[in-house]
Parts: structure tokens; C-alpha cells; sequence
């Protein structure tokens, strides 16, 4: 049972820094091919980007406040 623990245990952790490079890596290679090719040819492609804006309009500002009254 020990044994069959510790395998469970040392199978997680490999498995953990797999993801973890796998994702460092495939996000580089992303950043990549978008250099390559440029941002307007994959703006269809790549919609996350726009998830991820922390410019805050007076709209944005005034709605949030109204929210929190």
C-alpha cells in the first residue's frame, strides 16, 4: 500500500511539471508564429487577448461605482 502511495504521489508531480512546461512552451511557440505572421492576420484567431484589458474607461469607472453603491 506504501508503495502503491508513493508511485500515486511521484506520478502526480511529474505529471504537474509536464503541464507546467508543456503550457510555457506551447504559449512561446504561439508568440511565435503571431510575430511571424502579425496580429492582424490572426485577430479572428486569437480572442483572449481582448479578455485581458486593464484600460478602464469613465464609463467602465462610473458603472462599477454605481454597482458597489
Amino acid at each position: 500500500m506504501k508503495t502503491q502511495f508513493a508511485i500515486l504521489v511521484i506520478t502526480v508531480i511529474l505529471m504537474q511539471t509536464f503541464v507546467q512546461t508543456e503550457a510555457g512552451f506551447l504559449g512561446n511557440l504561439w508568440e511565435g508564429v503571431k510575430s511571424i505572421f502579425g496580429k492582424r492576420g490572426l485577430r479572428n484567431l486569437d480572442q483572449l487577448d481582448d479578455l485581458y484589458d486593464f484600460d478602464l474607461s469613465d464609463a467602465d469607472v462610473k458603472l462599477l461605482k454605481e454597482m458597489f453603491n
